[in-house]
């Protein structure tokens, strides 16, 4: 025999589920909430260095590259040069290398200039160009570095005196 439930023992039942699935909804987001407040985070930096097979250096602490007595009277291109040797050594048999100049203390973009010595300001503008063996070269063996510089004859009509500049000339590695 079948037994028909009335409408109020329906909606009963109903509700009672309702409340059921509730509660467990409620308790599901509760536990979510909680779970996420509880999380930390923290980043963590990677690094790593790749030792070179190479190790380029100079023989030579400072060099000097004179350009001499500029006759603002006589206004022609001055060049002068100077050299530094260097060599490689390491594991490989052969080295690359990279050689570069700071720009000096003075620089004015990719332009160097030496400063008058007493009169803060008073700039003569000079290129500078570096020559030497292009890589790969043998280990062990030294190699020369030419520095070759060069001023304006109208780059140097300014006040009469004393100029300078220190550029820092680097091989790496």
């Amino acid at each position: 025999m079948k037994t028909f439930l009335s409408i109020a023992d329906l909606k009963n039942r109903f509700r009672k589920q309702t409340r059921t699935i509730f509660s467990l909804t409620t308790a599901l987001i509760l536990t979510s909430i909680a779970i996420t407040f509880a999380a930390s985070n923290n980043a963590i930096n990677i690094s790593a260095t790749i030792l070179s097979n190479s190790i380029c250096r100079f023989s030579t602490g400072a060099a000097t590259l004179a350009f001499g007595n500029l006759d603002p009277a006589n206004p022609v291109v001055v060049n002068a040069s100077t050299t530094i040797d260097f060599r490689c050594m390491g594991a490989a048999g052969t080295a690359v290398f990279v050689i570069s100049q700071d720009g000096g203390l003075n620089p004015s973009g990719p332009q160097n200039q030496m400063e008058h010595v007493t009169l803060p300001g008073t700039f003569i503008p000079y290129t500078l160009s570096l020559v030497h063996v292009a890589p790969p070269i043998p280990k062990n063996v030294w190699f020369t570095l030419t520095i070759n510089g060069t001023i304006n004859g109208p780059d140097y009509q300014v006040a009469p005196g004393n100029y300078q500049d220190t550029v820092v000339i680097s091989i790496v590695p």
